[in-house]
């Protein structure tokens, strides 16, 4: 009853394909209506932006062990960024980048090691950045690195 059943369905289906043909083509219906344009800030056209950014090269040396009862690796270094200010902290945005070779990645970033893990991130306050490196073992020291730091404020 069972193969009954399936030659049933697989006959029912053939001919329904079969049986469709395919039509002429309709005419262009009518133009929808006009979406809403997006507003672009003249300062940008005109080359002005309200980002800078900066290279920064930290060193093996700049890097300031935080002891951890675990025995993990916790490394924090800090830098004068007078570009922050308290107006960027309240309203603004500061990216950190770190160069790969011949990219940049963004902080944070976590890399996995066999079946340890290793974290940057970063902190910022009104002059400061602060990078902080963090491994699930004891250790790892972080590497000397370049970051690109973005700064930009806020259209309010």
């Amino acid at each position: 009853m069972k193969k009954l059943s399936f030659y049933f369905l697989l006959f029912s289906f053939l001919i329904i394909l079969i049986s469709c043909e395919k039509g002429e083509k309709g005419e262009i219906g009518p133009a929808g209506p006009q979406g809403t344009s997006a507003e672009i800030d003249s300062n940008i056209l005109n080359g002005y932006t309200n980002a800078i950014y900066l290279i920064k090269n930290i060193v093996r040396s700049d890097w300031i062990s935080i002891p951890q009862p675990s025995g993990n690796s916790n490394y924090t270094t800090s830098l004068l960024i007078p570009e922050i200010t308290q107006g960027i902290v309240d309203s603004g945005m500061v990216i950190v980048y770190l160069k790969n070779s011949n990219s940049y990645s963004t902080l944070p970033i976590t890399s996995f090691l066999g079946a340890g893990v290793i974290i940057y991130q970063y902190t910022y306050k009104d002059g400061d950045l602060t990078v902080n490196y963090k491994a699930n073992y004891p250790g790892p020291y972080p590497i000397a690195m370049t970051l690109k730091i973005v700064i930009a404020t806020a259209h309010l």
